[in-house]
């Protein structure tokens, strides 16, 4: 409730930081996980699409599980031609 009631200024650098955000490098999934969906709740109405929420969020992944990912962005659909070669 109180992100109804924030500064718009608060929802706009909750929108940038969505553009920008990285996972770091001590960073585990879980905690980016959080820190990311705190993003989207700040940014505030409209809430940004699934497609650029999973855009944003796959491109601020470590290389390491971004090459692990098989999600189309264009449609949240898993793509399991991604995983061919990986080991679960």
């Amino acid at each position: 409730m109180l992100t109804s009631f924030a500064h718009p200024d608060r929802h706009l650098k909750a929108r940038q930081k969505l553009h920008h955000v990285k996972q770091q490098d001590k960073q585990d999934a879980a905690d980016y996980v959080r820190y990311f969906n705190a993003l989207v709740q700040q940014a505030g109405a409209p809430t940004p699409s699934i497609t650029d929420q999973i855009i944003y969020f796959r491109a601020g992944l470590l290389p390491s599980l971004k090459d692990r990912t098989a999600v189309n962005p264009t449609n949240a659909k898993y793509r399991p031609e991604n995983t061919a070669g990986l080991q679960n």
